[in-house]
């Protein structure tokens, strides 16, 4: 049986190239070293879990429905979107992305930007929810000829390239106009400003769709705290739980075919030192373990995924290829390359 680690970001696009440099944390050397390392195409991390589930395309990967389900909510039949609270920032002539992050809504600020988006857009039909201060949802009542970007995708960059497109590509974009003007000159973005923090003056449209009449698990349990993989695990039909803080030391736990997704590194792109910090983190709470486990036989076979923007890698170690002392390391500036 094996255990599968799905890492968000350890192959950012972005990252400056001094953490890269830096020696790898003992568990990463070790998978990099002797593991059968394969290079993937191109991916997101939520388009990669929806490919493991034999999740359908439709005009996007419907992220935000199994996201909803995965939240606590009830998508039913209708369309949806994540409709994510995000920072629009000018700068040098380029309006740039930031996510809610660190300054993400309380509760309270979330129910009051909701219920301010819905009193100016509910005579169109539009319904906006907050089932987590910083994932906010929006219903429509007919499907959109719409494709979007992900927020991943977005994070950091000039906005202009992501925007939503296809053929009513230009009302969503006239309809983030709105939210903006509406958020702008809201006054818990006065306040907000006032204590030391970003104002939410935007929202970001993506991951449109309607909940997949069937999909296939590539496990038989998933451990995570993403939602789209917790609405995934339900949708499929197999246990979910939270994400341990470490890697179980219950064999049962590691040794029936479970995915782990892991976002220690998932909101660090662009912040080079708070990555590496990070890395550190991920390896001595999950790689280092992992290899310890593959070592003693508590697993047979250990993957580590790392899906990437422009090129992702698939690590398969038995434990086996331990013993193979002849290979030779591999640096994450090479992978990069």
């Amino acid at each position: 049986m094996q255990c599968r680690l799905l890492v968000a970001n350890l192959l950012p696009s972005a990252i400056p190239s001094a953490p890269l440099r830096q020696a790898l944390p003992e568990g990463l050397a070790a998978l990099l070293k002797y593991g059968l390392v394969a290079r993937t195409a191109g991916n997101e991390t939520d388009d990669w879990l929806c490919a493991a589930f034999d999740v359908a395309r439709q005009q996007d990967n419907p992220v935000a429905p199994l996201a909803l389900l995965g939240d606590g909510g009830v998508p039913g039949d209708s369309y949806w979107l994540r409709a994510d609270p995000v920072t629009i920032r000018l700068m040098r002539n380029q309006l740039i992305l930031l996510p809610a992050g660190d300054n993400a809504p309380s509760e309270a600020e979330a129910a009051e930007f909701i219920d301010t988006l819905n009193r100016h857009f509910s005579p169109d039909g539009l319904q906006f929810s907050a089932p987590h201060p910083q994932r906010w949802y929006l219903q429509l009542p007919d499907t959109p000829k719409l494709h979007t970007h992900s927020l991943a995708a977005a994070n950091g960059r000039n906005i202009q390239q992501f925007l939503p497109s296809g053929e009513e590509g230009a009302r969503w974009r006239k309809l983030l106009n709105e939210t903006q003007m509406l958020l702008h000159q809201h006054p818990l973005n006065a306040a907000r400003e006032t204590a030391g923090l970003l104002p939410l003056n935007s929202i970001w449209l993506w991951g449109g769709g309607t909940l997949p009449a069937s999909l296939s698990a590539p496990c038989s349990r998933i451990y995570a705290d993403d939602p789209l993989a917790r609405g995934l695990a339900i949708a499929a039909g197999i246990p979910g739980a939270a994400l341990p803080p470490a890697l179980p030391e219950n064999e049962g736990k590691i040794n029936e075919s479970s995915l782990f997704v892991t976002e220690h590194l998932r909101d660090t792109m662009w912040r080079g030192d708070e990555w590496r910090k990070a890395l550190e983190r991920l390896d001595a709470e999950w790689l280092s373990p992992a290899v310890k486990a593959l070592r003693q036989g508590k697993i047979k076979r250990l993957t580590l995924v790392a899906p990437g923007e422009s090129a992702g890698i698939e690590v398969t170690l038995a434990r086996s290829d331990l013993w193979k002392i002849w290979r030779r390391g591999k640096s994450l500036t090479e992978l990069f390359a």
